[in-house]
């Protein structure tokens, strides 16, 4: 039972941190052409790869599918591998500025009111 969650951990997190990765590197007018590309590819991928094993499990076995996760990760794994060795990092003034937040924490009124509004006061 470990051993899936930490393999539905892995693969769940792969679209998160690729899209972020990749959103890094685009440009403003990009990002809505790279977010549909990319959530399509994923998606795609999701229904043809199971299809895939399904018909190769009814020739080789149900251990088919371990071995083509086997695989998938080895690739992904290894285009990693060659994303860290040749990439370069991407330079702070071009991706934009970022703060952590917690989803539930309410904004501050600094960044809910321009500078020259003032809250109502009724």
């Amino acid at each position: 039972v470990v051993i899936y969650l930490i393999w539905d951990g892995a693969s769940e997190s792969i679209y998160a941190l690729s899209s972020a990765h990749a959103a890094d590197r685009a440009a403003k007018d990009e990002l809505l052409a790279l977010s549909s590309s990319m959530l399509f590819a994923w998606s795609l991928a999701g229904f043809i790869v199971p299809g895939i094993v399904t018909a190769l499990s009814a020739v080789f076995g149900t251990a088919t599918f371990i071995y083509v996760g086997i695989v998938i990760a080895s690739a992904f794994c290894l285009f990693v591998l060659w994303r860290v060795a040749a990439g370069r990092p991407t330079p702070a003034a071009t991706s934009g500025s970022f703060a952590p937040m917690s989803a539930q924490t309410p904004l501050p009124v600094e960044l809910a009111f321009a500078p020259d509004d003032k809250p109502r006061q009724d």
